[in-house]
């Protein structure tokens, strides 16, 4: 895009971008393979890459930085795409945390199984090894 066809008033671009409208249903498919390609891998991965949030939290903020910082860099590419990620990635976030307050077994699908590492001030050695965590 040449520098002279950016103007401040050109609503339409900022908005949408130089992209077709059905772009925005791409976008909604997009966001909801990658939402679930996170939350897969990151329950792969195990539970240290959870850490202290959520593989759903964490997949959601990675989700809405990608999101966000295209649009952010590129002028071609208008805001509403980045928005509606923001509103499906925020949507699949919510109905995950409800989903698994109402049911023990999706909880346990998309979160992974509670294990107890420490109890009683001794190391559950069997709970460690399953999570693959060093002692320390």
């Amino acid at each position: 895009m040449k520098p002279e066809e950016i103007q401040l008033t050109d609503y339409v671009r900022i908005l949408l971008g130089q992209l077709p409208p059905s772009f925005l249903l791409e976008a909604v498919v997009r966001i909801v393979f990658f939402f679930t390609l996170l939350i897969v891998s990151m329950r792969l991965m195990g539970k240290r890459m959870a850490g202290q949030l959520g593989r759903s939290e964490v997949a959601a903020m990675s989700s809405l930085a990608a999101s966000i910082g295209v649009p952010i860099l590129t002028p071609e590419r208008g805001l509403l795409p980045a928005v509606v990620v923001a509103g499906v990635v925020v949507l699949v976030e919510r109905s995950v945390a409800w989903w698994s307050s109402r049911s023990r077994r999706f909880e346990q699908i998309s979160q992974g199984k509670l294990s107890i590492m420490v109890l009683d001030g001794c190391l559950q050695l069997d709970a460690l090894e399953q999570a693959t965590l060093s002692r320390e």
